[in-house]
């Protein structure tokens, strides 16, 4: 991970080599965790999914019948219980294709599922497939929508805050799933950079609206002009809309003054040099 500039094929290796590392990508990217939409196109090969070729989807429903067991239980327990796989592809050809491709397109919404919950046993289901030859394609599209879709060099290389917000508020799925830094990152960001969490002084001043220059504000201030706070008003500026008072999450200040105001949930940030919302 400390590496900076990847490409697809040694994203790909150091993905397939170390399939925690889903875990932190999903960290950087998401609040949470990829949705179960992203999920589908990581771990199946969604052309395949949706070929009119009946035989190219039956082809792959034996592949990941073969060579995943927790798809496969999931699977035969659908055709019927306790139905043992050396059993079911014995009599394999005595079903209906379509029958059998329909239970694999429902067992893969039910797998999805399960291996989204939050819990190290359904993480290792999936750990186990990253890790396997025959879905070495996973690594291969996930680094892909790492690399082109949600921007993974340019997001390594934000070593400093005007850069990294400049990442922040660009969308990076064009398809609407997009990238989502959660706050706790940019603060780790901010601290690690040398800059100080005056939240604590703002409260004991009982300061909820940040004016012009906060110095003017407390009598008692850090030499440290390097700063910042969260959950806060900034004087005069409003929303377009109902022109009351805008709640920023985040507010970074530049001698003094806030420079960078930014609201997560709408993915916003205002610069207070040009006082314009940049969406």
């Amino acid at each position: 991970m400390l590496k900076k500039q990847w490409n697809i094929d040694d994203l790909s290796d150091y993905i397939k080599d170390n399939p925690k590392s889903f875990l932190i990508f999903q960290e950087v990217f998401q609040i949470s965790r990829f949705t179960n939409t992203q999920l589908i196109h990581f771990v199946f090969d969604v052309t395949k999914l949706n070929s009119l070729n009946l035989d190219a989807i039956y082809e792959y429903m034996i592949l990941n019948l073969k060579h995943d067991n927790k798809f496969r239980k999931i699977y035969l327990d659908k055709v019927q219980r306790n139905l043992k796989y050396e059993d079911f592809i014995k009599i394999i050809t005595q079903y209906d294709k379509h029958y059998l491709i329909a239970i694999f397109k429902m067992t893969i919404a039910e797998y999805i599922k399960m291996i989204s919950e939050k819990n190290s046993k359904n993480f290792y289901t999936l750990e186990e497939r990253i890790i396997k030859n025959e879905f070495e394609d996973f690594s291969i599209r996930f680094s892909h929508y790492l690399l082109e879709n949600l921007k993974l060099n340019e997001t390594l290389e934000t070593i400093n805050i005007e850069k990294f917000l400049h990442n922040k508020r660009i969308a990076k799925d064009t398809k609407g799933l997009h990238g989502n830094y959660p706050k706790i990152r940019i603060i780790k960001i901010l601290e690690k950079n040398g800059y100080q969490n005056i939240d604590k002084l703002l409260k004991e001043n009982k300061i909820n609206l940040i004016k012009n220059n906060i110095k003017q504000q407390i009598s008692t201030f850090p030499e440290n002009n390097k700063l910042f706070c969260t959950e806060k008003f900034v004087e005069n500026v409003v929303k377009p809309k109902s022109k009351k008072l805008k709640k920023f999450d985040l507010i970074i200040f530049q001698n003094y003054k806030p420079k960078y105001l930014v609201a997560f949930k709408n993915s916003v940030l205002m610069s207070s040099l040009n006082l314009e919302f940049v969406l």
